[in-house]
């Protein structure tokens, strides 16, 4: 059997099954899509420094390359992977 993820350390990358922190948004946070595109409807908005689970991805869409996450309150969605750093768990 495969062994358990350590996920009290981070990742080299984004890796599913892992966390993620939320960075570079000027404080405003990242948008949380329905689907992995820039045209998907807004979910909710993911803090900047928040830390979320990778569920799946990376999937492109449009210019950029998507992650599927589940914010800390449970909420799944898509956000854009330039705005996210490998992150051990919260």
């Amino acid at each position: 059997t495969a062994p358990t993820p350590d996920l009290s350390i981070a990742p080299n990358a984004i890796t599913v099954g892992y966390y993620a922190r939320v960075v570079e948004t000027g404080g405003v946070g990242v948008t949380v899509r329905n689907g992995p595109s820039t045209s998907n409807q807004p979910v909710t908005v993911a803090g900047e420094d928040s830390v979320v689970m990778i569920t799946e991805g990376p999937t492109p869409g449009g210019e950029y390359e998507w992650w599927g996450v589940k914010l800390g309150n449970g909420t799944v969605g898509w956000v854009v992977g330039d705005f996210l750093v490998p992150s051990a768990a919260p």
